[in-house]
C-alpha cells in the first residue's frame, strides 16, 4: 500500500463518519416531527458543512500524486487534524441530542455559532500548509490544490467564519450561508477526478 492508500483509509472514515453524524441528526429531526421548529440556516451549515467534507475529499483525490510521495508521521499529521476539525465542524451544525419536548433550529443555530471556530481553524490550517508547501517545499507538507481560486476561496471562508463568530445579525448570516454556496460551487464545480 502507498502512502495516499493510507491517508484514503483514514480520511474516508473521518469523512464518512462527518456524513453519517449529519444524516442520523437529520432523521432524528424527522422523528420529532411537530416538535422540530424548523429554520433554515441550521440545514442549510449541514449541507454546505457535509458537502464541503465531501469535496474536500474529492480534492485530496485529485492531490493523490503528492499525497502518495513519502512523508513523515509529522507532517501528515497536521493534515489529518484538518480532518478531524472539519468533523467536528460538520457535526456541530444540527444537534446531536433533541429533546423530547422538541428543539428550535433558529435557536439552536444561533446558541451554537460558536462552533464556527472550528471551520475558521480549518480553513487557516488548510491556507498555513498551502502557503508553506509553497514556501518551503522541503518540509513535505500535503498541499491539495495550488489554484488562486482555492486559495482565495479558502481565505474568503476564513473571514466569513470570523464575521459570523462576531456578529449575530441574521441577514448577514444568511448572506454569509449564500456566500458560502457560492463558494463551493466555485471552487469544487471545475474539479473533475483526474
Amino acid at each position: 500500500m502507498t502512502a495516499f492508500d493510507y491517508t484514503a483509509i483514514f480520511i474516508g472514515i473521518v469523512v464518512a463518519l462527518a456524513v453519517e453524524n449529519v444524516a442520523v441528526s437529520f432523521h432524528k429531526l424527522l422523528e420529532l416531527g411537530p416538535k422540530v421548529r424548523w429554520h433554515w440556516m441550521a440545514p442549510a451549515t449541514a449541507v454546505i458543512a457535509s458537502v464541503t467534507t465531501l469535496g474536500s475529499f474529492w480534492l485530496l483525490w485529485n492531490a493523490r500524486a503528492e499525497v502518495g510521495q513519502d512523508r513523515s508521521f509529522f507532517v501528515w499529521l497536521p493534515f489529518a487534524v484538518n480532518y478531524v476539525l472539519l468533523f467536528l465542524a460538520t457535526a456541530a451544525s444540527l444537534p446531536d441530542e433533541i429533546p423530547q419536548e422538541g428543539i428550535d433550529l433558529r435557536t439552536y443555530y444561533f446558541e451554537n455559532r460558536r462552533y464556527w471556530i472550528l471551520t475558521l481553524l480549518y480553513f487557516c490550517s488548510v491556507v498555513a500548509m498551502d502557503t508553506l508547501s509553497i514556501l518551503r517545499p522541503e518540509w513535505g507538507f500535503i498541499v491539495v490544490r495550488r489554484d488562486p481560486l482555492f486559495f482565495a476561496g479558502c481565505l474568503t471562508a476564513i473571514a466569513g467564519a470570523m464575521s459570523v463568530l462576531l456578529i449575530r445579525k441574521p441577514a448577514w448570516h444568511a448572506a454569509w450561508i449564500a456566500i458560502s454556496i457560492v463558494l463551493l460551487v466555485a471552487v469544487l464545480g471545475p474539479v473533475r477526478v483526474g
